[in-house]
């Protein structure tokens, strides 16, 4: 009898840790198996941890935004995803939605009130000087009431550097003389699956 008991409560601790593990969203669930809200939030927890004072290098934008999202999905226990290319080149604004090692979810050119945290935005900006660049940034909150959302990118406006920013709905698309710097001439909004 105490055999056959002690049989069951190992199994039942057992089975408690794994749903503990499973619903604490550690790494046991992978990637796959979780809520897009856990993809997103994890999306967005794994950004903020490259937030440091002073800040700290980031590299290029979306070589950034790559290495966030794989990190995020690394942590989830796997597989590994990334960003996909962008189209029609490095300097294109639409992400290659044709990339099976790397899907996304295109919402296309969303408005800024509909923006969700964990969504990455891939934009194109005019210089000043003439000619695009692109830019690649997470959505880390949105506030409605305030017209506003918080962003985390790397290599905005220099140096590299991760940073969080907040930008005004009135002021994205941006306009000169904007927190945007430059106007922002086309952008595509996605999340990872």
């Amino acid at each position: 009898m105490i055999s056959v008991f002690s049989r069951f409560i190992g199994k039942g601790l057992l089975a408690a840790l794994g749903i503990l593990f499973l619903s604490g969203g550690t790494s046991w669930a992978g990637w796959h198996q979780l809520t897009q809200a856990d993809r997103d939030w994890r999306i967005v927890t794994q950004a903020m941890t490259w937030l440091k004072n002073p800040p700290i290098y980031g590299g290029n934008c979306k070589n950034w935004a790559r290495a966030v999202v794989q990190g995020a999905s690394s942590a989830a226990g796997g597989p590994v995803v990334g960003l996909p290319s962008t189209i029609p080149n490095a300097d294109g604004y639409d992400w290659a939605t044709n990339d099976p090692q790397n899907p996304v979810i295109p919402y296309g050119a969303l408005s800024p009130n509909a923006f969700e945290s964990g969504m990455i935005v891939q934009m194109r900006t005019r210089m000043s000087g003439g000619g695009y660049t692109p830019h690649t940034f997470i959505i880390v909150s949105n506030w409605p009431s305030l017209a506003q959302f918080t962003v985390i990118e790397s290599n905005y406006p220099n140096g590299n550097l991760v940073r969080t920013r907040v930008i005004n709905y009135g002021d994205f698309p941006g306009t000169s003389g904007t927190p945007m710097i430059e106007p922002v001439y086309h952008y595509r909004v996605f999340k990872i699956p």
